[in-house]
């Protein structure tokens, strides 16, 4: 069977910032996972990543807005003869349950910053880069060395506002990633460029590339048009080099 490295690239900022909290969530599943202290710190880092960015992002607003675009457009296709009406049925209800769930959310999830003495000052020391070792934040050490039980209650407290996002992002973007059939394409010299003209508007790239390659794209664009350069390291220790040869990789267009 071909090994492939899959990529992906947004081609909005709305779509970008999706794709990095959903990365955020799948992390903290996986530290939370474990209950020793190391992952319970990791878990927290990046819990605050995610509140930063719900601090900087109207996310709660943007998701709405995005569940209620998809819901409408949905509907609009219950007629079309074929349609599997019974699995668009459920996808409809689907997101109008993550919409119920989101309008359930009291205010901003980022609220818990401001309000969370420990969590605003793990992130004031987060932010100028400094440490958080015992001898700094001594409230902070107190906290990793209750029990595995009281810390996981703390982190389901702290993480229990964002579960409606997070179910909405990772809804949003499975739709969106399996709104597109992959084709194969070539970069002629390394190098392929496209204009979309299609009326559907395409928010993410989907690349797979076949590991015999042995290179990686390098993508930019928007949605109505897109470039990607194929490069390759000889060592981590210099810069990637371009790939001068055609290049044979599948490519999706996906969108909603």
């Amino acid at each position: 069977m071909q090994r492939v490295a899959t990529y992906e690239f947004p081609l909005n900022e709305r779509v970008r910032v999706f794709m990095r909290m959903e990365n955020c969530f799948a992390q903290i599943v996986h530290f939370s996972a474990s209950t020793n202290i190391w992952d319970s710190q990791a878990s927290l880092l990046v819990l605050l990543e995610v509140l930063n960015l719900m601090e900087r992002h109207d996310i709660k607003n943007e998701l709405g807005k995005e569940l209620e675009r998809n819901i409408t457009l949905l509907n609009t296709w219950l007629d079309v003869p074929s349609v599997n009406d019974r699995k668009l049925q459920l996808t409809i209800e689907e997101l109008n349950n993550c919409l119920q769930a989101l309008q359930n959310i009291s205010g901003r999830g980022a609220m818990i910053l401001r309000e969370d003495d420990l969590l605003s000052t793990v992130k004031q020391r987060v932010s100028i880069n400094a440490g958080i070792n015992s001898f700094e934040i001594p409230s902070y050490y107190y906290w990793l060395n209750q029990t595995d039980e009281q810390r996981q209650q703390q982190l389901d407290e702290w993480l229990n506002n964002s579960i409606p996002i997070a179910n909405a992002i990772s809804l949003l973007l499975d739709l969106i990633r399996d709104s597109s059939e992959f084709t194969t394409e070539t970069a002629n010299g390394g190098f392929f460029q496209k204009t979309l003209s299609s009326p559907q508007i395409c928010q993410m790239l989907r690349l797979e590339v076949p590991a015999e390659n042995k290179c990686f794209p390098e993508t930019s664009g928007n949605k109505h048009r897109i470039s990607i350069r194929f490069l390759t390291y000889e060592n981590t220790k210099q810069r990637p080099l371009p790939v001068n040869t055609d290049v044979s990789f599948y490519i999706s267009y996906c969108g909603i």
